[in-house]
């Protein structure tokens, strides 16, 4: 180190040549000192992070360099360095500055690495958020770098913001991103979303309104329902109906909603859709059609209540008022029963009369399950004539041994049915065929003879089965596989046994039964003809006791046989049988047509079945009537007691007396209204507790005429019989002089196989109708099922009851023929087309053109064959004969008959070929 005078001396020298420099700018300070640089040092190289734009820390070169003078002195120089490079391609490398030292050319290098450095950060696309809902932030960012790569970084790292989803509307996320040496700052966007309805859709059942939406970004915690605006005033507060709103799916369903037309809108949080329109109809009846020759479908648009459409409140006959069906094209109008489709909106009306023409149709009285009254309905209903072809629906196992043929339509007859194995072995003991159930609907075949083989499958055919039109099953005749099961090693055993009434009581069994079984209360057998299978549920017998049931007995029950043939064990169970002591009530009271007799009845209606004594008798006590406003007495004496009876003997809650009987003559008064009390006897519950007064109001009306209801029958001996001369004609004889209009509809008359084509009555017998077959259509000879029904006794308003009667009937294909000419001009072979029989008489002329050729001609019939004839005829035909053609005429003592006695059909002509 120098002393403290030669720092000083060096000193006083540097500031001399800094100044000599700014005098002089082209002298240098090594000029005016004669002292050099001899080399520079070169400063430690850098490695920088960050960049340029991003870095926190700039890169910084070195302000000086350390030169070595030409005195061996060193000192620091200031340099002014050259531009580094921040392009890519030296990232990771190092890259060489050049620097210009002051006071001397040489030059100064430095070697500054540049460390690879984020340049920007990649705004990752944030799924849209609901209102208060979390934003879902991604768990790494991707960072752009200068080398071109992308690195995904923790999310942590990048300082974001608070988020905020308070409210809807475009957000922005800010971040730092802090590297080494580097810190990006931006934002990232986002949307918080309010709630998004779409998809509304609506649907109206039993006036109710489910609603079904799709919903996406729903706000946290909102709320969902459905608005209703009742009768489409917004102006008035909605109803709010609760709505479920899952996995993005609303739905709603209201509770009942008057008839009218409403609106509704989906809300979900404070969200509301568009208001839609709906309707909610009012009870009313959509439909009336025939749907086959006996049967019209009512059809509503909501369930309704079979106690207001049916008179037992259940099926069958319907209850006063509720449909009024009447022809006004002079069309016998049958008696109605229905039942109603399980969902309680279509009742299936059917007939007992065929359906044609115009009707007036009135419905009425019925109302909804929920007790709505359903809007008065009517209209003049056409009836086009049925012409549709009933067909075999299909099969139903009732039991292992019984099966049901199930129709389309009700059938008048089930026609004839045969039996066969597939190797076409005939199968013998089933029994039920022929014979119609469910209202026509099917026939029930019982396979349980042991003769029915087990388990393999056979072949039923139908013939001739018909509708209630007449229309032929299609095909005709039709198949059906059938099959009889095994026994299935589990013989039926009693569930229950429950008293169902005073005399009655009712066992129910494991499973369904073919056969009932014997029955004997404390060892008394109880009639056969008292114990029967439920109809409608083959599980449960019905028992009637025939006298009133009390205490307990020993019910014995043994016997019973399961579908597939498995007997029940004889079983023994206590019944412990109750007195019901409450007398039966009237609870209803109502003046009724009679539909035949046209005359009025009172009708009363009990709370309980009733029984009648040898004399049921009411009496009328002091009472009263009002006629113009002037009441007059009726003493107990004034009317002595009458017979009162069962309106329906199938119905014991309603008996009925005729007005006209009851009201004696001096107090029946047309256009009354009367206030009776009346005494009962011989009325009185099942458990024998008498009845003995009642009341009932009423206005009396007049009675009309009561209509002819004499009922045809079809004669006792030979009702039905195949004409002997003429195959195709069958004469039906009644009991009573026909009703020509619907005697001679040919619908009338049903013939299994064959189609009728016209009814004739004929004035010297109107007991007889003769029915015409169409030509060749009965095509086989044997047995065959013939109805007749609708037909009338002269002057009768009642139609017959169908009958149907097996018949033998011959076929009515008539046998053809075709002539030729053989090689000798004067033989003609006729070839027939089926064996044929021909008697003496004379049977062809023959002609060319005009001229006759040879007449009263007799064919010679092959002995052998049967199938074939010749004529000779006396002359050759010549050439002018041949050319204008040769036929045969038929004369009318031809006598050539098939085996059948079916005449030969022969037309105008038989065209006698040369070939």
């Amino acid at each position: 180190m120098g002393t403290k005078k030669s720092n000083k001396l060096y000193a006083a020298a540097a500031a001399l040549a800094v100044t000599a420099s700014a005098v002089a700018p082209g002298l240098t300070a090594d000029a005016a000192t004669k002292v050099t640089v001899k080399s520079v040092t070169n400063p430690a190289s850098i490695s920088h992070y960050g960049g340029y734009t991003f870095a926190v820390k700039k890169l910084s070169l070195p302000k000086t360099v350390k030169v070595l003078l030409s005195n061996k002195k060193y000192e620091n120089r200031s340099v002014k360095w050259g531009k580094v490079s921040y392009d890519k391609k030296y990232i990771g490398k190092y890259q060489t500055i050049s620097g210009t030292v002051s006071g001397t050319t040489k030059k100064a290098s430095i070697k500054v690495k540049l460390n690879n450095y984020p340049v920007d950060v990649v705004e990752p696309k944030l799924a849209p958020v609901a209102v208060g809902e979390k934003l879902n932030l991604p768990s790494t960012i991707d960072v752009k770098y200068k080398d071109g790569k992308v690195i995904a970084r923790s999310a942590k790292s990048f300082n974001l913001t608070a988020e905020k989803t308070d409210k809807a509307g475009m957000m922005k996320l800010s971040y730092n991103y802090m590297g080494k040496n580097s810190s990006i700052k931006g934002s990232i966007a986002y949307e918080v979303k309010a709630a998004e309805i779409t998809n509304v859709m609506n649907e109206i059942k039993d006036d109710m309104l489910s609603v079904s939406a799709d919903v996406k970004y729903p706000a946290k915690d909102a709320k969902a329902e459905v608005l209703v605006y009742a009768f489409k005033d917004m102006t008035k507060e909605p109803i709010k109906v609760a709505a479920e709103l899952k996995d993005g799916k609303l739905t709603a369903k209201s509770a009942v909603l008057p008839a009218g037309t409403h609106a509704f809108a989906v809300k979900v949080g404070e969200v509301v859709s568009p208001a839609k329109d709906f309707v909610i109809e009012a009870p009313m009846v959509k439909e009336v059609k025939a749907i086959n020759a006996t049967q019209l479908e009512v059809a509503f648009n909501k369930a309704v209540d079979a106690k207001s459409v049916f008179a037992d409140g259940v099926s069958g006959t319907l209850a006063t008022g509720v449909l009024k069906f009447r022809s006004i094209d002079s069309v016998t109008d049958g008696t109605l029963t229905g039942k109603l489709s399980e969902d309680g909106k279509t009742l299936v009306v059917t007939s007992t009369q065929l359906l044609e023409k115009r009707y007036d149709v009135e419905v009425d009285k019925v109302k909804t399950v929920t007790g709505v009254s359903v809007e008065k309905f009517g209209k003049i209903l056409t009836i086009e004539k049925d012409t549709v072809a009933p067909s075999i629906v299909g099969t139903e196992r009732v039991t292992a041994t019984k099966v049901k043929v199930k129709f389309s339509e009700p059938m008048t007859s089930a026609g004839s049915t045969t039996f066969k194995l597939a190797d076409g072995t005939v199968v013998s003991g089933i029994t039920g065929e022929g014979v119609l159930v469910d209202g026509g609907m099917a026939v029930e075949l019982d396979l349980s003879n042991t003769s029915v083989p087990v388990g393999k499958e056979i072949i039923a055919t139908i013939i001739g089965a018909a509708d209630k039109a007449g229309n032929l099953l299609t095909p005709n005749p039709a198949t059906v596989s059938i099959q009889k099961g095994d026994k299935d090693g589990v013989a039926p055993t009693v569930s229950s046994v429950v008293q169902s009434g005073a005399k009655t009581f009712e066992i129910t069994f494991s499973e369904a039964l073919s056969s009932k079984p014997a029955v004997s209360l404390d060892g008394v057998i109880v009639s056969a003809a008292n114990v029967s299978i439920d109809s409608k549920d083959a599980k449960k017998v019905t028992v009637d006791a025939g006298a009133v049931l009390t205490g307990d007995k020993v019910v014995t029950i043994s016997g019973a046989v399961d579908g597939s043939g498995e007997v029940q064990a004889a079983t023994n169970r206590v019944v412990k049988f109750v007195s019901d002591t409450v007398a039966p009530k009237i609870v209803s009271s109502a003046v009724v047509v009679d539909a035949t007799e046209k005359a009025e009845y009172l009708e009363l209606t009990f709370d309980k079945n009733v029984d009648l004594g040898a004399t049921p008798r009411i009496d009328v006590e002091n009472s009263s009537y009002v006629k113009d406003y002037v009441t007059t007495s009726i003493a107990g004496a004034d009317l002595g007691p009458i017979a009162i009876d069962y309106k329906d003997a199938k119905n014991k809650k309603v008996l009925r007396v005729k007005l006209d009987t009851l009201l004696g003559t001096t107090t029946d008064v047309e256009g009354a209204k009367y206030a009776l009390n009346f005494s009962l006897t011989g009325v009185t519950s099942e458990f024998n507790v008498a009845v003995t007064s009642g009341t009932s109001s009423f206005t009396r009306g007049k009675d009309g005429v009561a209509a002819n209801t004499t009922v045809q029958t079809l004669a006792s001996s030979t009702p039905i019989v195949q004409s002997s001369t003429n195959n195709s004609e069958i004469v039906v004889t009644f009991t009573e002089n026909v009703d020509a209009a619907t005697a001679t509809n040919a619908a009338n008359y049903i013939v299994g196989g064959a189609i009728v084509e016209s009814a004739t009555v004929n004035s010297a017998n109107t007991k007889a109708v003769t029915l015409k077959l169409k030509a060749d259509s009965n095509t086989f000879t044997g047995a065959r099922n013939v109805t007749v029904q609708n037909v009338k006794a002269a002057g009768s308003s009642v139609a017959m009851n169908t009958a149907t009667l097996p018949i033998t009937l011959k076929e009515n294909v008539a046998p053809t023929v075709t002539a030729k000419l053989g090689a000798d001009l004067k033989t003609i072979t006729l070839t027939f087309s089926e064996v044929v029989n021909n008697d003496v008489e004379k049977d062809f002329d023959v002609y060319s053109e005009t001229t006759k050729l040879a007449g009263n001609e007799a064919v010679v019939l092959d002995p052998t064959t049967k199938k074939s004839a010749t004529i000779t005829l006396t002359n050759v035909v010549n050439a002018d004969q041949l050319t204008k053609g040769i036929s045969l005429k038929a004369l009318p003592t031809i006598d050539i008959v098939d085996e059948a006695g079916n005449k030969l059909s022969v037309g105008d002509k038989v065209a006698i070929s040369n070939n």
